[in-house]
């Protein structure tokens, strides 16, 4: 089952598997189904990697070979296996006892099932048909081999084994059992039960059909190891014997698996339905998959790597570390890690017996066992730069998670660029409150021109940027806080040219003094306003803004006092006031609150309850104003509902507009 999440990158590979079926014409009865709504189900299984398959060389291999090519599934090269036993070289991944059992009986890990060093070069083993006759030769032959095979199983592998060979290893090998096996008769289809039918090794379509032979059951011939269900599991047995089980090899759950099949050869016809025999074929092919090789988390490898450059950039020569380990829990198979040498330069001091080859860094590491290296390992080389600019580097590690390749890379970044130094000017310091300064920016090299960007920083407050350019890069500000500000200008460097901080410019900000309060406007005439407001110490004068009709503040007069009359104003307008105090010294204030002055005196001001008749006129002044603070404001008047006169009777509408 696919998720959907997964499914664009799914849907080609499983057509090409059903088209390019060559000469196993089974791919034409295999279904995809795909869901029209959404469900949830229950994961058993991730599948990540297909496992790399050894098959013993016991007179019925081609028992494995029918099953695996049935399913398509390909040996270590990609192949799909021999239709029958074929010569040398094509010999591939089939491997016999005595290869198996090593040149001794004391190193179980000299075999062909390990390699140089010690580690597993499979995911699983499959024999289908394994006998030991009673001969010396073959009895010590067979007791190195299985003493080999338990050792194999130490680690995250599987076992399967069908017929004579599931009594042939748990008779020296007592994986699942502490006597070994019995052989029982063969099990009718109709007393054959299933056990544990919803895991994963147990999935079967239809009726499964037993098959005789010289095993076609077995029981324990003492007991099973373990609690059925978590050691073990007696998947489909009969009455009296069992016909499918699987375990953890002698109870480790964190080693090899074990999986015994009873019955001589099982069909690979389709469909399934007119073929039932065949499902003991879905139950070796489950198995293959249920190798923990084949599950990120159970089995399979996970090569993480890291790449650092420990250089200075002023130089061209630019030395790089990778550090690898393999931190799944299985065997990551022919490791090596590649680096791409970056156009304009050249590798040299390559450790551990790394090779340069079309213009790649290669390191041959073979296998990785689970958490190998430990500690983690280390590799190195030095990058040298035939000219200045900035390299992207990437270290690649690739492996097999069974035969299914895999990788991981990191990229580091590695630079020759020269060296820069950066100057920094101001135009006024010390400097009044609020007044403008300018920092200019210089950048220099010993050769060529730098370009890029230049940072202004107040401490580490980012005040502007500037570009260089043919003149120097400058920032203007007024809004600088009374007291010291450490300015820095920071060039960004680009890809020939290294960073630089200037020097701190110690900036300093006179001190502002107290801003005017309580302002307050008021029309004294159509013609006249008087704005007063509260003395601010230090104030050697003030300065009165006002603006009118939407237009902008705009310095109106200078009082050395804190009242101003303004005089020659136009009837009906508003006005708006603020100040600010100004020292001997020219430092200003920040400005005061703002107040209106609408000149319009209201008839019979003020209205007196119950004593003053409401005119017309009171409405249309009331009017009046409204539309002239609203003008000022920079808004359009407002068009009233209904003109007022004498005589007009007042509504509640007029009062609410």
């Amino acid at each position: 089952m696919i998720d959907a999440a997964h499914r664009a990158a799914a849907l080609p590979i499983i057509q090409a598997w059903q088209t390019n079926s060559g000469d196993r014409p089974v791919f034409q009865y295999t279904v995809l189904h795909e869901a029209t709504a959404p469900f949830t189900a229950e994961i058993g299984r991730s599948l990540v990697a297909a496992p790399r398959i050894a098959i013993l060389e016991d007179g019925n291999e081609d028992i494995a070979f029918a099953y695996l090519r049935a399913a398509g599934i390909p040996d270590s090269r990609g192949v799909h296996w021999p239709a029958a036993k074929p010569a040398p070289p094509e010999y591939v991944d089939v491997i016999s006892p005595a290869d198996i059992a090593g040149a001794t009986t004391t190193n179980h890990r000299d075999g062909i099932l390990f390699d140089a060093s010690g580690l597993p070069r499979f995911s699983l083993l499959i024999t289908a048909h394994w006998f030991i006759s009673n001969t010396t030769e073959e009895q010590a032959l067979g007791a190195a081999a299985i003493a080999e095979i338990k050792e194999f199983l130490t680690w995250r592998t599987l076992v399967f084994a069908e017929c004579q060979s599931a009594i042939t290893l748990e008779a020296k090998g007592l994986f699942l059992t502490d006597q070994g096996l019995t052989i029982k008769p063969q099990v009718a289809t109709q007393d054959a039960i299933h056990y544990f039918a919803d895991h994963p090794l147990e999935q079967v379509d239809g009726v499964w059909s037993t098959v005789g032979g010289s095993v076609p059951s077995f029981s324990p011939t003492g007991v099973y190891l373990g609690v059925e269900g978590t050691e073990y599991y007696r998947f489909i047995r009969g009455p009296s014997a069992d016909v499918f089980v699987a375990g953890y090899a002698l109870q480790n759950a964190a080693a090899g698996r074990v999986v015994y099949l009873g019955g001589h050869q099982y069909s690979t016809a389709v469909p399934i339905s007119a073929n039932t025999t065949t499902n003991g074929v879905r139950n070796v092919l489950n198995a293959l998959l249920f190798a923990p090789a084949t599950a990120i988390g159970d089995g399979s490898a996970d090569v993480i790597v890291t790449l650092a450059n420990s250089s200075s950039s002023t130089t061209p020569e630019m030395d790089f570390s990778i550090t690898y380990r393999n931190q799944g829990l299985g065997v990551a198979h022919e490791t090596t890690i590649v680096v791409p040498i970056p156009a304009g330069t050249s590798a040299s001091l390559i450790s551990d017996g790394g090779s340069v080859s079309n213009g790649e860094i290669i390191w041959n590491l073979g296998n990785l066992g689970p958490a190998q290296p430990d500690p983690e390992g280390t590799l190195t080389f030095r990058l040298t730069a035939s000219g200045t600019g900035t390299f992207t580097v990437t270290s690649t590690a690739n492996y097999k998670r069974g035969i299914t390749p895999a990788s991981a890379a990191s990229t580091a970044i590695g630079a020759y660029r020269l060296a820069t130094t950066t100057g920094l000017t101001s135009s006024l310091n010390p400097s009044g409150y609020e007044h403008a300064v300018t920092f200019t920016a210089t950048v220099a090299s010993s050769e060529g021109t730098p370009s890029g960007t230049v940072t202004f920083k107040d401490g580490d407050a980012i005040l502007g940027t500037g570009v260089l350019s043919e003149a120097s890069p400058s920032f203007t500000t007024s809004t600088l806080a009374t007291g010291t500000h450490a300015i820095t200008a920071i060039y960004e460097g680009d890809n020939n040219f290294e960073p630089s901080t200037s020097p701190v410019v110690s900036q300093s900000v006179g001190s502002a003094f107290d801003t005017p309060l309580g302002l307050t406007a008021t029309a004294t005439s159509s013609t006249a306003a008087h704005v007063t407001w509260l003395p601010v110490s230090a104030a050697d004068h003030y300065e009165i803004f006002s603006r009118s009709n939407a237009q902008p503040f705009a310095l109106r007069e200078t009082s050395a006092t804190t009242e101003f009359t303004d005089g020659g104003l136009s009837g009906g307008t508003t006005y708006v006031y603020q100040v600010r105090a100004v020292s001997a010294s020219s430092e200003t204030s920040g400005f005061s609150n703002i107040d209106p002055a609408t000149t319009i005196l209201f008839t019979d001001d003020a209205l007196v309850a119950t004593s003053t008749l409401l005119k017309a006129v009171h409405l249309n002044e009331l009017r009046q104003a409204v539309n002239a603070m609203r003008v000022t404001a920079g808004l359009e008047a407002i068009l009233f509902s209904e003109a007022i006169a004498a005589g007009t009777i007042l509504r509640a509408s007029h009062m609410n507009e």
